[in-house]
């Protein structure tokens, strides 16, 4: 997969199958359209692209996030996108209107298909278009695309599954159920997070991480070191601290929740 920056031009000239969106968490909804992107830019001969942000068009800094970007890259990777565009969510492209942001995109590449959800809109707040908007824009001969829209997914208990639902089951210390609506265990990415080693616990603060933690309590978690070998620990959330028994200090890679005893 190639990374490259929004109003970059590909390398080579071909049609592209995109979809757009901010991906946090990259949950199974994100997953479903991901994957149908990816599988309708084969039955077309594009090339499949997600286009997402810089950061979070809806997030304050202090709410963080649910993934990191080399975790979504990962992710990204492995439903089989080829591109990864990265719009840079500055203060002048928050400001553009819907219009000039469709008007941007088919210039820049040879759009055959975007794949969104009922719900997407693009452009500032007051100046934004919806998909039957974006449908007549792209479908004008001109440009010659066409606008697919997939479904919401729900989850066993009937809910919509989003970022949003994610975020509340973290605030409650329900790492399983969050499991269940990622589709594998939640993760926090550790590359570059400064730890300490004292009396058989890693230790850093909670606002080390990009992603947001759990809430605070005791959880049974996999720590994955940067070697690639990995270890079943006891690990808990307290105030800003986060705390993992370890038998010896180890460079980690990555920390997933497995299950959750909250206080």
């Amino acid at each position: 997969m190639k990374r490259l920056a929004f109003g970059e031009k590909l390398p080579v000239d071909i049609p592209v199958t995109v979809t757009i969106g901010v991906f946090d968490g990259v949950h199974l909804g994100h997953r479903r359209v991901l994957t149908q992107t990816v599988d309708t830019a084969r039955k077309l001969g594009a090339a499949a692209m997600a286009i997402s942000f810089s950061r979070n068009p809806k997030a304050s800094a202090a709410r963080g996030c649910l993934i990191s970007p080399r975790l979504l890259e990962e992710e990204l990777i492995n439903v089989g996108m080829d591109y990864h565009c990265v719009i840079d969510f500055s203060d002048e492209m928050s400001r553009i209107s819907g219009v000039e942001f469709i008007t941007a995109l088919s210039s820049c590449f040879r759009v055959s298909a975007m794949l969104v959800g009922s719900d997407f809109r693009c452009g500032n707040p007051g100046n934004s278009l919806g998909v039957e908007e974006i449908r007549k824009t792209l479908e004008r001969p001109e440009v010659g695309a066409s606008v697919v829209v997939v479904d919401p997914l729900t989850d066993s208990q009937g809910q919509v599954i989003s970022s949003s639902l994610v975020r509340a089951m973290l605030q409650k210390g329900e790492v399983t159920r969050c499991a269940a609506l990622l589709g594998r265990p939640y993760c926090l990415d550790c590359r570059g997070v400064p730890f300490s080693f004292r009396a058989g616990r890693l230790l850093t603060q909670a606002g080390s991480f990009c992603e947001i933690l759990p809430r605070e309590g005791d959880y049974e978690a996999l720590a994955v070191a940067e070697d690639g070998s990995s270890l079943e620990v006891e690990l808990s959330v307290v105030g800003s601290c986060l705390a993992l028994q370890l038998p010896e200090p180890v460079e980690l890679d990555r920390i997933f929740f497995i299950e959750g005893v909250i206080r």
